[in-house]
């Protein structure tokens, strides 16, 4: 009703009965009742859109860790330890290297800023398939290019080697 997108019966644990109530899909209108009707579809889906963008500014905001470099590297979760590590011997070795922690969906301003002026973003993750980086190239298209994967996803924890060694790797080239 005041135009941000989020729903005020998203409200769990309401007394007296009346807490939240839960619809699968996109299938319904604005009053949570079913509907085939195209113009209920494009309602929902465009205060999806307010929602998210909306939420940009509540999430909680990224952490940065910056030595002064145009080169970024970018991770999140349990990785945070291993990159601070990798970053202090990266700059032992002359390689400054500036760090931005993700903490939420979606990407707030100061991850916008960070990306545009940064000449590459070397994005840390603990999957197979560069899941946040290829988010990331979606995101900022004109930027794909700057997004280098930097993966580890041997079973065992990630360490500051791993990611200095691939870092490295992609300086050289």
């Amino acid at each position: 009703m005041d135009g941000d997108g989020i729903c005020y019966r998203s409200l769990p644990g309401t007394p007296g009965g009346k807490g939240s109530y839960f619809t699968r899909g996109s299938g319904h209108n604005a009053y949570a009742q079913y509907s085939e009707k195209p113009e209920d579809y494009v309602e929902v889906v465009d205060r999806l859109k307010r929602k998210y963008e909306t939420a940009k500014t509540h999430v909680p905001k990224p952490v940065f860790r910056n030595l002064g470099s145009d080169k970024g590297v970018l991770a999140f979760g349990s990785s945070d330890p291993a990159v601070i590590e990798a970053q202090d011997i990266l700059a032992e070795g002359g390689l400054k290297t500036d760090y931005l922690r993700l903490r939420a969906l979606p990407f707030t301003a100061e991850v916008d800023a960070y990306v545009s002026e940064k000449k590459v973003v070397y994005v840390v993750e603990q999957n197979r398939d560069g899941q946040l980086a290829n988010l990331f190239r979606e995101a900022y298209p004109a930027f794909a290019t700057k997004f280098k994967s930097v993966l580890h996803y041997d079973g065992l924890a990630i360490d500051a080697k791993c990611i200095v060694d691939q870092i490295t790797a992609f300086e050289q080239k």
